[in-house]
Protein backbone atom coordinates (compact mmCIF):
# COMPACT_ATOMS: atom_id res chain seq x y z
CA UNK A 1 0.00 0.00 0.00
CA UNK A 2 1.49 3.34 -1.34
CA UNK A 3 2.22 5.93 1.78
CA UNK A 4 0.89 9.80 1.30
CA UNK A 5 4.58 10.59 0.09
CA UNK A 6 4.87 7.64 -2.75
CA UNK A 7 1.53 9.27 -3.81
CA UNK A 8 3.15 12.66 -3.83
CA UNK A 9 0.68 14.66 -1.02
CA UNK A 10 1.53 16.81 1.60
CA UNK A 11 0.76 14.63 4.51
CA UNK A 12 -0.31 15.57 7.81
CA UNK A 13 2.51 15.75 10.49
CA UNK A 14 2.82 15.30 13.98
CA UNK A 15 4.08 18.62 15.62
CA UNK A 16 7.03 17.94 18.19
CA UNK A 17 8.15 14.45 17.14
CA UNK A 18 10.79 14.35 14.32
CA UNK A 19 13.17 11.43 13.32
CA UNK A 20 16.70 11.53 12.94
CA UNK A 21 18.93 9.61 11.10
CA UNK A 22 22.63 9.09 12.14
CA UNK A 23 24.02 7.60 8.36
CA UNK A 24 27.39 6.15 8.74
CA UNK A 25 29.26 4.95 5.81
CA UNK A 26 32.93 4.29 4.92
CA UNK A 27 34.54 7.20 2.40
CA UNK A 28 38.51 7.10 1.97
CA UNK A 29 39.15 4.77 4.45
CA UNK A 30 37.29 6.62 7.28
CA UNK A 31 34.45 6.05 9.26
CA UNK A 32 32.00 9.10 8.07
CA UNK A 33 28.59 10.66 9.27
CA UNK A 34 26.06 12.34 7.35
CA UNK A 35 25.61 15.85 8.45
CA UNK A 36 22.94 18.78 7.36
CA UNK A 37 22.87 22.54 7.50
CA UNK A 38 20.05 24.47 7.21
CA UNK A 39 20.20 28.14 7.37
CA UNK A 40 16.64 28.82 7.96
CA UNK A 41 16.38 26.45 10.57
CA UNK A 42 20.07 27.55 12.39
CA UNK A 43 21.97 30.24 11.27
CA UNK A 44 25.35 30.70 10.05
CA UNK A 45 27.39 27.01 9.61
CA UNK A 46 25.43 24.98 12.10
CA UNK A 47 24.94 21.39 11.48
CA UNK A 48 22.27 18.90 12.24
CA UNK A 49 21.22 15.13 11.50
CA UNK A 50 19.03 14.55 8.87
CA UNK A 51 15.79 13.99 9.76
CA UNK A 52 12.13 14.95 9.61
CA UNK A 53 8.85 15.39 11.20
CA UNK A 54 6.79 12.40 11.44
CA UNK A 55 3.50 12.26 8.56
CA UNK A 56 1.02 11.36 10.82
CA UNK A 57 0.26 8.31 8.39
CA UNK A 58 3.67 7.22 8.28
CA UNK A 59 5.57 4.62 11.23
CA UNK A 60 8.66 6.10 12.73
CA UNK A 61 10.65 3.09 10.73
CA UNK A 62 8.94 4.26 7.92
CA UNK A 63 10.10 7.74 7.94
CA UNK A 64 13.69 6.96 9.00
CA UNK A 65 13.85 4.84 5.68
CA UNK A 66 12.19 7.17 4.03
CA UNK A 67 14.97 9.30 4.88
CA UNK A 68 17.81 7.55 4.02
CA UNK A 69 16.24 6.61 0.90
CA UNK A 70 16.38 10.47 -0.03
CA UNK A 71 19.68 11.26 1.54
CA UNK A 72 21.37 8.19 -0.11
CA UNK A 73 19.21 7.01 -3.02
CA UNK A 74 19.30 3.32 -1.32
CA UNK A 75 16.04 1.92 -0.55
CA UNK A 76 18.35 -0.92 1.36
CA UNK A 77 20.02 0.47 4.27
CA UNK A 78 21.17 -1.64 7.69
CA UNK A 79 18.59 0.61 9.84
CA UNK A 80 18.53 0.20 13.85
CA UNK A 81 16.27 2.63 16.31
CA UNK A 82 18.83 4.34 18.34
CA UNK A 83 16.85 6.06 21.30
CA UNK A 84 14.13 8.73 21.89
CA UNK A 85 15.48 12.23 23.24
CA UNK A 86 12.89 14.25 24.72
CA UNK A 87 14.65 16.08 27.59
CA UNK A 88 12.50 19.27 27.89
CA UNK A 89 15.07 22.33 27.53
CA UNK A 90 16.79 20.21 24.68
CA UNK A 91 15.36 22.75 21.75
CA UNK A 92 15.64 26.64 22.14
CA UNK A 93 12.70 27.16 20.32
CA UNK A 94 9.98 24.58 21.27
CA UNK A 95 9.22 21.42 22.87
CA UNK A 96 10.79 18.34 20.48
CA UNK A 97 11.03 14.65 21.03
CA UNK A 98 13.34 13.24 18.72
CA UNK A 99 13.29 9.14 18.03
CA UNK A 100 16.66 8.80 16.54
CA UNK A 101 17.71 5.72 14.26
CA UNK A 102 21.34 5.05 12.95
CA UNK A 103 21.52 3.65 9.75
CA UNK A 104 24.95 1.71 7.91
CA UNK A 105 25.65 2.49 4.09
CA UNK A 106 27.91 0.34 2.12
CA UNK A 107 31.04 2.25 1.49
CA UNK A 108 30.46 4.16 -1.91
CA UNK A 109 27.23 3.49 -2.34
CA UNK A 110 25.91 6.32 -0.90
CA UNK A 111 25.91 9.16 -3.89
CA UNK A 112 26.86 12.94 -2.80
CA UNK A 113 24.08 14.54 -1.62
CA UNK A 114 21.73 17.05 -3.60
CA UNK A 115 21.02 20.44 -2.26
CA UNK A 116 17.14 21.07 -1.17
CA UNK A 117 15.14 24.20 0.31
CA UNK A 118 18.29 25.63 0.97
CA UNK A 119 20.06 22.97 2.81
CA UNK A 120 22.52 21.04 1.86
CA UNK A 121 24.57 17.99 3.35
CA UNK A 122 28.14 16.78 3.87
CA UNK A 123 29.86 13.85 4.98
CA UNK A 124 32.31 14.17 8.03
CA UNK A 125 35.07 11.98 9.92
CA UNK A 126 33.18 11.09 13.17
CA UNK A 127 36.39 11.72 14.94
CA UNK A 128 36.57 15.52 13.20
CA UNK A 129 33.01 17.38 13.40
CA UNK A 130 31.74 20.61 13.16
CA UNK A 131 29.93 22.62 15.33
CA UNK A 132 26.41 20.40 15.74
CA UNK A 133 23.19 21.91 17.02
CA UNK A 134 21.20 21.13 19.91
CA UNK A 135 22.18 17.35 21.53
CA UNK A 136 23.54 15.99 18.03
CA UNK A 137 26.59 15.70 19.18
CA UNK A 138 25.92 13.42 22.19
CA UNK A 139 23.52 11.54 19.78
CA UNK A 140 26.36 10.93 17.17
CA UNK A 141 28.51 9.94 19.94
CA UNK A 142 26.05 7.25 21.59
CA UNK A 143 25.55 6.08 18.10
CA UNK A 144 29.06 5.73 16.64
CA UNK A 145 29.58 3.59 19.89
CA UNK A 146 26.72 1.47 19.14
CA UNK A 147 27.98 0.60 15.99
CA UNK A 148 30.96 -1.17 17.66
CA UNK A 149 33.94 0.46 15.65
Amino acid sequence: MPTNLEKGQSPAQLENIDVRVVVFSLRDERLRVLLSACPANHPGERWELPGSPVPVAMSLEETATQSVLRLSGLREAYLEQLYTYGEAERCPSRRLISVVYFAIIPAGAAAAPDEKNGCHSQWFPVDDLPGLVMDHAEVVAYAFARTGF
